[in-house]
């Protein structure tokens, strides 16, 4: 008898201890599986986050360089659009100077030279969005994380358009996944430092915590791992996901110890029952009823532990709900038959079918999509499953209850063992932004026809002023009314100046829709006919030409000499109150061994602080009584310019002239 106690000694209190690894191996991998969807899932809304970011950042950037004037107003648009996710949307000039911000100009001048993304975008040319390390505003106090873009004229680096993210919009959306008062969700750059944390962010972010398994660039794109956190001391359970191309990681973390409070919690109780069934056991008589009892309740905890991980998949589930778009897993077999094992509930709005429709066959999912894009879609998802590089395409679906629509998609492939392909990605529906562009573009060509047409009407009109005024001042010759033919001269005048305007403004038209033909150009020759035309119109005048030979270039004829014309005819003009003017036009390189154009003048000036309105239609930096003009000239200059590919700009100071630069790429430029 005291064998056989002995015996069932033995073998209790070993399934007691075989139990209590059981349990928490399981509680562990339940977790990590918990904590391998919810990074993922993180990873997907980071990802569809800087996308949105960078596509903001690409298109105002575009604006900027084409269409400064309506910078504000699309800033503001794409501030709507991505709400509180926005801090700021500013510009970096060349010289790391704030040239730009959403939030207004600062009364003193800003230098942000010395900013991250500042000296990253500088040192190279490479044209690739960025994500800063988190920087801290210097009056605000508050945290943001800088998405950036280098503009370029050409191979020429002018400056940065940067976007600052709200860590509290990542936050935000962390908090929903209930990691526990010690979990933590985080990310975190390759180089170790904190961008953001769900929790005490002043105490973490802009800190660098030693390297972490998935900081080294060979590093498996997903993965976890368990340990003590070096910040707070406190044990986790990490999974992450990669994110390479904007070179950071993003981490969840549940505690260990909150993790496995549950089993803890079952494992002194079982331990409570092994002690009661022992000393029941030694008391022979009690053991079998105490350790069927025991074995009830533990069946129960586990029973109640499953409920649990239901509860987890469904926050999964409602978390997911909150992502735009659906996200998703998509697999292709080796026979060329294809399943979604996941989606999110946004399947049905994004494509019109269920989960169970998709989860065993995808067919349901695809044939709605757009005849004209399916080559495209097929070609690009076999490149994907080629290269295992990324897969990213916009494509069209003809929705079952939403007609056509824009979708978005990006996924990331994974190589299964029975030679499938698993992509886990993310779709989005971007028909908004499509029809916007699509307006945007239509109200640009109306915009034109517009002007064109009323500068046309509007001469008629002046015509009919200008002759009967002439008829009136005839009439009235010879008469004593002075006052009378004063007011008839002005009304003269003004229409002559009108009439100067409506010319301009169908020049600035011409210009904007003239297709440009490449050809060699002698500016030299160029400069030269102009120059005889200046001095034919006031041969009593003092003027010295500087005429650099073997100006050569490439681009359209016509509208370089009207390029040299407006800069030559406003040189003549702003030094026509000098004894003797001196007018130069030549030619020098720039940093980067590039020739630049010029016209220079010893005339006038003007105040460099109002430089940024001199290609602006109808701005003017003189009086018309002092020199006349339209204001449209140079508007027109440097639509040509930009047309061509090209740069413009000046240096002046008041009463010490003025030199206009110009250049022009050296390669055939695509008309715009």
């Amino acid at each position: 008898m005291a064998l056989l106690l002995a015996c069932l000694l033995a073998v209790l209190w070993s399934a007691v201890a075989w139990n209590h690894a059981r349990s928490e191996n399981r509680q562990i991998e339940n977790s990590r599986q918990q904590t391998d969807t919810l990074a993922l899932l993180f990873a997907q809304h980071t990802t569809a986050t800087f996308r949105s970011v960078d596509h903001a950042l690409l298109k105002l950037r575009k604006i900027s360089t084409g269409h400064p004037a309506e910078l504000q107003e699309d800033v503001k648009a794409y501030r709507d659009f991505l709400g509180e996710m926005i801090l700021q949307i500013a510009i970096i000039d060349a010289q790391g100077w704030l040239s730009y911000s959403s939030l207004g100009m600062p009364k003193a001048p800003s230098f942000l030279g010395d900013r991250e993304h500042f000296k990253v975008h500088l040192a190279g040319l490479q044209d690739k969005l960025f994500v800063s390390s988190p920087v801290k505003g210097r009056v605000s106090g508050k945290w943001s994380i800088q998405l950036s873009r280098p503009i370029f004229d050409k191979d020429r680096f002018v400056g940065v358009m940067v976007i600052s993210v709200n860590p509290d919009y990542f936050v935000n959306f962390y908090e929903q996944a209930r990691l526990g008062n010690y979990g933590v969700a985080s990310m975190v750059r390759d180089s170790g430092e904190v961008m953001l944390r769900s929790s005490k962010q002043d105490q973490y972010v802009g800190k660098t915590i030693n390297p972490s398994p998935y900081a080294d660039p060979g590093a498996p794109l997903q993965g976890n791992f368990r340990r003590i956190s070096q910040a707070d001391g406190v044990e986790r359970l990490l999974s992450y996901v990669r994110l390479p191309n904007y070179g950071l990681s993003v981490v969840i973390g549940p505690s260990v110890a909150e993790m496995l409070e549950s089993v803890h919690q079952q494992q002194r109780q079982i331990l409570l029952m092994a002690s009661a069934v022992t000393l029941v056991t030694l008391l022979m008589g009690w053991s079998l009823l105490g350790t069927t009892r025991k074995k009830e309740e533990a069946l129960q905890a586990l029973f109640e532990n499953q409920m649990r991980l239901r509860a987890s998949h469904e926050l999964l589930e409602k978390l997911s709900q909150h992502v735009p778009g659906m996200i998703y897993q998509y697999r292709l077999f080796a026979d060329g038959h294809s399943a979604v094992p996941y989606a999110s509930q946004g399947v049905l709005n994004t494509y019109g079918v269920t989960v169970t429709q998709v989860r065993e066959n995808a067919k349901a999912l695809l044939v709605n999509l757009h005849p004209e894009d399916q080559q495209a879609i097929d070609a690009s998802i076999a490149e994907s499953a080629r290269t295992l590089q990324p897969w990213q395409h916009e494509f069209r679906l003809n929705h079952p209850h939403r007609g056509v629509r824009w979708l978005a998609g990006h996924a990331q492939p994974e190589k299964m063992d029975d030679g499938s392909t698993l992509w886990h990605g993310h779709i989005s529906d971007i028909t908004d932004i499509k029809n916007h562009e699509a307006v945007l573009l239509a109200a640009n060509r109306e915009l034109e026809t517009f002007s064109y047409t009323v500068s046309h009407d509007l001469r008629s009109p002046l015509n009919t002023i200008d002759g009967f005024s002439r008829l009136l001042a005839k009439e009235l010759t010879g008469s004593d009314n002075d006052k009378a033919l004063y007011f008839l001269s002005r009304i003269q005048d003004g229409a002559a100046q009108m009439e100067r305007l409506i010319a301009d403004l169908l020049m600035l038209a011409q210009v904007a829709n003239t297709q440009i033909r490449y050809e060699p150009v002698n500016l030299s020759a160029l400069a030269s006919s102009i120059t005889k035309d200046l001095q034919a119109r006031q041969p009593e005048r003092k003027t010295t030409f500087n005429i650099e030979s073997g100006l050569q270039t490439h681009g359209d004829a016509g509208l370089l000499r009207l390029v040299l014309e407006n800069l030559m005819n406003n040189a003549w003009k702003y030094s026509s109150k000098l004894a003797e003017a001196q007018i130069s036009i030549g030619q020098k390189l720039d940093a980067a061994g590039n020739t630049v154009f010029f016209v220079q003048d010893n005339g006038a000036g003007f105040d460099m602080a109002y430089a940024e309105k001199l290609f602006q239609p109808f701005q003017r930096l003189h009086e018309v009584v002092d020199f006349p003009g339209t204001g449209i000239g140079l508007a027109t200059v440097n639509r040509i310019i930009v047309r061509h590919g090209g740069n413009i700009w000046a240096e002046s100071a008041p009463d010490l002239g003025a030199i206009f630069f110009f250049s022009l790429p050296r390669v055939q430029a695509v008309v715009r």
